[in-house]
């Protein structure tokens, strides 16, 4: 015996099935969609903890240059260097490599204003010991013609 309504029981079986199905497959890409946006998240946020990581070696590098940078010029300053000239080769061979640190780009900016100041004022600090250094000479040198005058003229004819 034959149900009367075997036609709309099949009919109904198969709307079941597919609205199951297009569940099932909304429910499956839906998790595909979680995790694909996990996964892509995660490795961003490894990029940006390299990327920051690799800011902060930089900034700690800049920091040690300018902190070695300083205390270079104030031993410099203070004249209690042994030898001036290796010192002010040091401090520009260290202004050097922090300009270098300088020209490195994050991204679209070049970062780090306040240490390309400060070897601006490294550079004018140079510029200004050499003329120092050069009017130290030119003041010898006179000196030695004063005394060389002097002793000229205490000379008995």
């Amino acid at each position: 015996m034959k149900p009367l309504n075997t036609a709309d029981i099949a009919t109904a079986y198969f709307r079941f099935l597919g609205h199951f199905l297009l569940l099932m497959l909304s429910i499956v890409a839906l998790v595909w969609a979680f995790l694909n946006t996990f996964t892509t998240q995660a490795h961003l946020l490894r990029d940006y903890r390299e990327q920051y990581e690799r800011v902060l070696v930089r900034q700690s590098q800049m920091g040690q240059k300018v902190d070695s940078i300083y205390a270079d010029l104030r031993v410099l300053n203070t004249r209690q260097a042994g030898s001036e000239r290796l010192l002010e080769q040091r401090v520009l061979r260290q202004q050097d490599e922090l300009g270098q640190l300088l020209t490195h780009k994050y991204r679209t900016t070049q970062p780090h204003e306040a240490y390309r100041r400060i070897t601006d004022c490294v550079h004018e600090m140079l510029v200004l010991k050499d003329s120092i250094h050069n009017v130290d000479g030119r003041l010898d040198e006179v000196r030695r013609d004063l005394r060389d005058c002097q002793k000229t003229r205490l000379r008995p004819k």
